[in-house]
């Protein structure tokens, strides 16, 4: 029904860009199944929330505002997920801080973009949680 749109002579292919077209990308491999699943339920409610749903002003603002509200916890959880898992962060700062000639340029990329996701993610957190964070 989402993928219907009267005004358009194609129809919308949601289903299609997020089994095949969007791709998951793990610069540092996650083992936790319940953080793994929280990124890709955030990302998938995101998506909805930004490209499926139409313009606030003809939605429901409840609505909108519980979606909201749902990727803002889980936004929350992620960080916090993160945070506890000391083996991933001191494997991302290890690779981070490696010599230029260790890591492939692509791959310092992928670890930098990764890194701002997780800082912005964290600007959800309480002001005493965020500082203890960027401790």
């Amino acid at each position: 029904c989402l993928e219907h749109d009267p005004s358009s002579p194609f129809p919308r292919r949601h289903r299609q860009y997020l089994k095949s077209i969007a791709k998951f990308k793990e610069v540092i491999p996650i083992e936790n199944s319940e953080l793994l699943s929280k990124i890709h339920q955030t990302y998938r409610v995101q998506y909805i929330q930004d490209v499926v749903l139409p313009t606030p002003a003809v939605f429901e603002e409840n609505m909108l505002s519980t979606l909201s509200s749902f990727i803002f916890f889980n936004k929350v959880e992620i960080v916090s997920l993160i945070q506890e898992d000391e083996r991933f962060l001191s494997e991302l700062f290890h690779q981070l801080s490696g010599t230029d000639d260790d890591i492939p340029v692509e791959r310092r990329r992928d670890l930098v973009l990764f890194l701002k996701e997780f800082c912005t993610f964290s600007q959800t957190l309480q002001p005493t949680s965020r500082e203890a964070f960027f401790k």
